[in-house]
């Protein structure tokens, strides 16, 4: 499925349509270049399932994973940019993230370990610095 996103209410609305989807055991996986918008959909993706729209969230670049209490679940926001071995992963708590809902920007690193319930979301820049082009590729 691609969708074409022009402007942040309708990445919201697309991120409320995914975030229904979403439960317990599942990983979202977030791929696409530096400012194409990971964290932004993660941004909408974590308030809509928290059900809280005034939620700070924000980027884990530096410390690699923030933890949000969902009414359902736990929802584990990892940023691994900066990981140069998988396993260092190991250390952030992954293990127990695939027991709740983990949130994965870049998520090459750790592809091999990834769980089988998951969605992967490509983000590109669209024709214009506002579009964005989405490609749910499963």
């Amino acid at each position: 499925m691609q969708v074409i996103i022009n402007s942040l209410e309708e990445l919201d609305k697309f991120a409320a349509n995914i975030a229904q989807k979403l439960e317990a055991g599942m990983a979202v996986c977030l791929r696409g270049d530096l400012g194409a918008g990971k964290t932004t959909l993660s941004r909408s993706l974590i308030r809509h399932i928290t059900k809280n729209h005034n939620l700070e969230i924000t980027s884990p670049t530096f410390n690699l994973v923030h933890l949000y209490n969902a009414p359902r679940f736990k929802i584990w926001h990892f940023d691994l940019y900066r990981l140069k071995k998988a396993e260092e992963v190991y250390e952030l708590g992954i293990e127990d993230a695939f027991n709740e809902l983990a949130i994965i920007e870049w998520p090459e690193i750790i592809e091999n370990i990834l769980p089988s319930n998951k969605i992967d979301i490509l983000i590109e820049i669209g024709e214009n610095e506002n579009s964005r082009k989405i490609t749910m590729i499963n």
